[in-house]
């Protein structure tokens, strides 16, 4: 998808890990799982994530650790 964007001119993308959800059943969203993919592919393609939501306190550290073991692609 990063790469699609990149070649369509996209330099910016909203993302999300976590996904509210209003049933215990329903998609919650890959969580930190796939952070440092999506960090990686970001800084691979130049594409800048300028919002990650997030829906509990826990995952700004989360996010923090990708960014750091991804070699903190950003500005």
């Amino acid at each position: 998808m990063l790469r699609t964007l990149s070649q369509h001119g996209q330099i910016c993308t909203r993302m999300g890990a976590y996904k509210p959800r209003t049933s215990p059943y329903s998609f919650q969203g890959h969580g930190k799982a796939c952070l440092p993919y999506v960090f990686e592919l970001a800084g691979k393609y130049g594409i800048k994530v300028i919002a990650m939501e997030v829906t509990h306190e826990s995952h700004i550290d989360e996010v923090l650790d990708a960014l750091h073991h991804t070699g903190n692609p950003r500005e």
